[in-house]
């Protein structure tokens, strides 16, 4: 081969061994290039696990140099309670050649610690031997807080004490919780596919359900109190508190409820109120119940131009049962005597117990005086029968006022207190009977009162 042939094919040779170079040299820098632009920290390590690269993603996240990096590693950034699971790994995968991938948490150059998943692969000559581990480590902070908000939520739906029902747009169950079963009866299995409406108590109308409906569909939200049934069919009252969520659209996706069990507040309530409101020992109203009773009569009676007729009794004889019979005697004569007055009157009258023997009875739309006092001898008659109070029988009568509202008083105060003067002039004229309020009577009682602070003022001169 002449001389200048052999040139030639060296000035070729090196020619593409140039080009090779150069490509593999462009090639590392795509490459570079990449890795470097990777939201991921990269790195790459010798076959016995010491570092020899890091990208920059990786050196910033540490705030290390890439020299400090390689001769310092990451791995004291890992939090401690991550160290042993992540050295296992580690361990079996320089051990046997295994690829493996791990969440840990990780320290930055400010000491947050974020949670990344951690990836590293070996890669392998043409003959399998391993000539670099090639890792990544990917921040995973978000899907960890939204994993630990799911669990979170998981567990107040599964444990909380209020019952929840998902539904789908349209009312057909999809999901309820265990608290749902314990509050309703309603198994999951009972309730999916199901309509709400396995709970209707028959209590609400038609006409309520479509404005609730048509208040879910408009505001896409309701809350409210139900009177529900169970599955073994017992009523009970529930407050529920109902939010929609959307679609893109949105359209209605889902209704989320919240139920929650109101039955023993309820009764509660009911059991203060009646205790407020009425008489322990005859369930009749007392005091106070009474004189907003009369409050309201008032107020419609004037409305409508009617009269209302208040009659004020007191029981005679009543201390001589408790003195010779004992209070306990006492008591069940009350209870007989609240029951027969309620007998003499309309179920629209209230009779009332304002204390020890007093009773009151507020007549309304009294027409004429004849109704009352048709109430006023029939009280009369029914007092007088004997009551039996276990072996022994006791007597006692009715000392009775009345008073006429508007024609004697306007206000509740003054028909009392007119009431009980005309009750008391019963009791002076015999007992067992009835008296009406007269203007006389008050004048008679103004001239008692002004002639009682004349003599106090008389024995405080002395």
């Amino acid at each position: 081969m002449s001389t200048d042939s052999r040139h030639g094919r060296n000035e070729r040779l090196i020619q593409a061994q140039y080009h090779l170079i150069e490509k593999l040299r462009e090639s590392e820098e795509r490459f570079r290039t990449l890795i470097e632009s990777l939201p991921q920290q990269i790195w790459t390590a010798l076959p016995d696990g010491t570092l020899d690269y890091a990208n920059q993603q990786m050196c910033e996240f540490y705030d290390r140099g890439l020299d400090i990096l390689i001769s310092k590693g990451w791995e004291d950034c890992i939090h401690p309670d991550d160290w042993e699971n992540y050295q296992k790994h580690r361990a079996e995968a320089l051990h046997f050649g295994n690829a493996y991938e791990i969440d840990i948490r990780l320290r930055n150059n400010a000491g947050i610690y974020h949670w990344y998943l951690a990836k590293t692969v070996p890669l392998r000559s043409d003959s399998g031997v391993i000539i670099k581990w090639l890792g990544s480590l990917t921040d995973i902070t978000e899907r960890k807080q939204a994993e630990e908000a799911m669990r979170l939520s998981s567990l107040v739906y599964q444990h909380s004490s209020e019952a929840m029902m998902v539904t789908e747009a349209d009312g057909t169950i999809i999901n309820v919780n265990p608290a749902f079963t314990r509050i309703t009866g309603y198994t999951q299995e009972d309730a999916l596919g199901k309509k709400p409406s396995i709970l209707k108590s028959g209590v609400q109308t038609a006409a309520f359900y479509k404005e609730f409906w048509s208040a879910l569909k408009g505001k896409g939200r309701w809350q409210g109190e139900l009177v529900n049934k169970r599955k073994n069919g017992e009523i009970y009252s529930q407050w529920i508190s109902i939010n929609s969520t959307y679609k893109e659209d949105g359209a209605i996706l889902h209704h989320v409820a919240l139920l929650q069990d109101i039955t023993e507040q309820k009764e509660n309530e009911k059991r203060i109120w009646l205790q407020a409101n009425f008489d322990h020992l005859t369930n009749l109203p007392n005091r106070r119940m009474f004189l907003d009773r009369l409050e309201q009569d008032i107020k419609k009676a004037h409305r409508s131009n009617m009269k209302i007729g208040l009659l004020f009794l007191d029981l005679d004889n009543f201390k001589e049962v408790n003195d010779t019979l004992g209070h306990e005697a006492g008591d069940e004569l009350l209870k007989v005597a609240a029951k027969r007055l309620t007998e003499c009157v309309r179920e629209v009258d209230t009779v009332a117990r304002l204390g020890g023997d007093e009773f009151v009875i507020i007549q309304g739309n009294l027409i004429n005086e004849i109704d009352i006092e048709r109430v006023g001898s029939s009280i009369v008659e029914t007092l007088k029968a004997p009551f039996h109070l276990g072996n022994e029988l006791a007597y006692v009568s009715a000392s009775i006022g009345i008073t006429i509202y508007p024609d004697d008083a306007t206000t509740p105060e003054m028909l009392l207190k007119n009431a009980d003067q005309a009750m008391y002039v019963s009791k002076r004229s015999g007992r067992n009977r009835f008296s009406y309020f007269t203007k006389g009577l008050e004048k008679t009682a103004q001239s008692r009162r002004q002639i009682g602070n004349d003599l106090r003022a008389a024995l405080q001169d002395k």
